[in-house]
């Protein structure tokens, strides 16, 4: 029997039968898995009805808006390896080339505007992860699937039940426990990484301070998430938000020298060595994550060790595809010196980290780009009314590099940054969402699942 599948698109409504697609056909899809149920490998295909937002829907309203609190360390640091090579991208003028040629073809997005469009007040990552943390809770309380032939004393005592699934939420570079501790709150086993001396004694204390129930769900570990297990790495850790691996001085954007341990006169008392770890290797251990299992929400910040960090997932990420939202902090100026040592090249690590995730079929969505507080006025005013371009990974990236430029001062060295929303190819569509941004992840999966199946069905 065919099954009939209802999809919002603008004004339009899209139809077509799964059987009409074919098996083959689906699978062809890169979004097809999404019409998977979380609790069967069959392919569920149901109408859906979108509703807009209303005042039923949650809007989750930040506490700041177009800057961000990147603390910097009270004294410079220095970084002693680069392990992370970067690959050759095409450049702005080669990108732009094959377009001038023929100006009628559009540059076609491979970075979505969706969630800057929908126009919440300072709109920013936190916002992301509180929706999804929001989505993931009303996944735990959905009633468990009743077995056909329980008994009559069976279905009494699951009327009301809840869904025993895991849900894994993943922090990286925490600095204070509060997201932590919020999808442990939700429901989540909540897998908390930090590895500053001085910041992990205060997530312990936060968390000890918690019910048993709630502690059982937080699994903190004071290590490096990195390329590598086993390593010592040098870290600085000030105690700040700005804490981070090897030894740059991220405020002047310069690599140190080396500091030798018999030199404790001059050495910076923050530097210290800290474990690293592989995060493929953490939670296939800590975790013990069955092999259909799923993440489903990861914030990975890590003051441009992201690469090294995305590297050590792997196995998650480029492999499995089975971590369904990664929030990452995108910091091209930070990646380049921490991946590279230099920034004057402008090797742009960064674009290839995203140019990746598009290769394994990650949609990726923008959110609003970022600087110190005392980055320039001017440049806070640009970021307010600019885009970065979206349709070229290496010009996206140089226009954190050009942003700077234009309003160069002698104080400000930092750099311009963003955040960016990875979802998997395999990520289920959030039934009933509860939030804006849920809504529009909804809208936006749906409109991609139709314009695939319409390619496939051209292509017959």
């Amino acid at each position: 029997m065919a099954t009939l599948m209802w999809i919002s698109r603008g004004h339009r409504a899209l139809f077509y039968t799964a059987d009409l697609l074919g098996q083959r056909g689906l699978d062809r899809m890169d979004d097809a898995p999404v019409l998977r149920s979380r609790k069967s490998t069959n392919l569920a295909v149901e109408p859906t009805t979108m509703t807009s937002t209303s005042t039923s829907t949650a809007v989750i309203q930040p506490e700041n808006a177009a800057t961000t609190t990147k603390e910097t360390p009270e004294k410079p640091a220095t970084i002693s390896r680069s392990t992370s090579t970067s690959t050759s991208l095409s450049s702005p003028g080669e990108s732009r080339s094959s377009n001038e040629n023929n100006n009628d073809v559009p540059k076609k997005k491979i970075i979505q505007e969706t969630l800057l469009d929908l126009g919440i007040t300072g709109f920013n990552p936190d916002i992301v992860w509180e929706s999804l943390i929001q989505e993931g809770e009303a996944i735990l309380k959905r009633p468990q699937e009743q077995e056909p032939k329980a008994s009559t004393k069976d279905n009494n005592n699951n009327n009301n039940s809840t869904s025993t699934q895991r849900l894994i939420a993943l922090e990286v570079g925490v600095h204070r426990p509060r997201q932590c501790l919020q999808a442990a709150r939700a429901g989540f086993q909540a897998v908390c990484v930090e590895p500053s001396p001085k910041n992990f004694p205060i997530c312990q204390q936060s968390v000890n301070q918690q019910s048993p129930e709630i502690k059982e769900r937080v699994h903190l570990h004071q290590k490096v998430a990195s390329s590598t297990t086993g390593e010592m790495l040098e870290f600085l850790g000030a105690g700040s938000t700005g804490d981070h691996v090897g030894s740059v001085d991220v405020w002047n954007m310069k690599v140190q020298e080396p500091q030798a341990d018999t030199d404790s006169a001059t050495k910076d008392p923050n530097m210290v060595q800290v474990p690293s770890v592989r995060l493929d290797d953490l939670l296939k251990n800590d975790m013990k994550l069955g092999v259909e299992e799923r993440v489903f929400l990861a914030k990975i910040d890590t003051q441009g060790h992201e690469p090294e960090v995305f590297e050590g997932l792997s196995e998650w990420v480029f492999q499995k595809r089975q971590i369904d939202y990664i929030l990452f902090e995108y910091w091209p100026k930070g990646m380049d010196i921490m991946n590279t040592g230099d920034t004057s090249r402008m090797t742009c690590v960064a674009a290839k980290l995203l140019q990746d995730l598009h290769a394994a079929n990650y949609t990726l969505y923008a959110l609003p780009n970022l600087g110190h507080p005392k980055c320039p006025q001017s440049a806070k005013n640009a970021m307010n009314r600019e885009r970065a371009p979206f349709h070229d990974f290496r010009e996206n990236c140089l226009y954190y590099y050009q942003l700077e430029r234009r309003f160069a001062t002698d104080e400000y060295k930092m750099g311009y940054w963003s955040d960016m929303l990875a979802v998997a190819p395999g990520t289920p569509l959030l039934e009933n969402p509860l939030t804006t941004v849920g809504q529009a992840l909804r809208r936006e999966q749906e409109a991609r699942i139709a314009s695939n199946a319409l390619e496939l069905l051209q292509k017959e």
